[in-house]
C-alpha cells in the first residue's frame, strides 16, 4: 500500500484496493498510510487536502480526470475551502458516486455530527483517536471489520484476517 498526494506529489503503484482519504492534516495522513501498510495490506491510498481537491477526484475534473471511483472514502469533517459537510452533500446528489461508501474519520466526537454525517449518506462515523495506539487499533478495526461489512475490498480484508488468524 503506498501514498498519493492528489497534487501528484507523491507517485504509486496502483492495485487492489483504493481508498481515498480527505483529510487536511499531512502528518495524520501519512500515519494512517503507513498503518495500512502494516501487514503487507495490499492497495493504494490516494491522498487529497481539502473538500474541494475531493469533489475533483470524486467527479474526475482537473487532473483527475483519469481516475477511477475509489472503494471507500475516509473523510474528515473540518477542512478549509469546502467542508466534509459539502462532500457529503455532493456525493448524495450523484447517482454514479453515491454508492461509493464513505467513512467519516474526524476528530468530532458530538453527537450531532454523528447523526447528522449517517443522515447525510456516510456509512459509518470514528472519531479520529488522539493516541497512536488507538489510532492504529481503529485502522485494524477499518481494515478487518468495516471493508468486510461495507463490501469493499473483501478479498483484501480476508488476506488479512488470514495473517490474524
Amino acid at each position: 500500500m503506498t501514498l498519493e498526494n492528489g497534487n501528484k506529489e507523491m507517485a504509486i503503484a496502483k492495485k487492489g484496493l483504493e481508498i481515498l482519504l480527505v483529510d487536511d492534516n499531512a502528518a495524520d495522513a501519512k500515519l494512517i498510510s503507513r498503518l495500512f501498510q502494516e501487514d503487507s495490506y495490499s492497495g493504494s491510498l490516494v491522498w487529497v487536502n481539502d473538500g474541494a481537491q475531493a469533489l475533483d477526484y470524486l467527479f474526475r475534473r482537473g487532473d483527475f480526470f483519469e481516475v477511477r471511483l475509489p472503494d471507500v472514502v475516509l473523510l474528515d469533517l473540518n477542512m478549509p475551502r469546502v467542508s466534509g459537510w459539502e462532500v457529503l452533500d455532493q456525493i448524495s446528489r450523484n447517482e454514479e458516486i453515491r454508492p461509493v461508501p464513505v467513512i467519516v474519520l474526524t476528530t468530532s466526537n458530538r453527537k450531532e455530527d454523528i447523526q447528522k454525517s449517517i443522515e447525510k449518506g456516510a456509512a459509518a462515523f470514528y472519531t479520529k483517536p488522539s493516541e497512536f495506539l488507538d489510532l492504529k487499533r481503529l485502522v485494524q478495526h477499518l481494515k478487518l471489520v468495516e471493508f468486510i461489512r461495507l463490501g469493499v475490498g473483501l478479498s483484501h480484508a480476508q488476506n488479512d484476517l488470514a495473517k490474524v488468524g
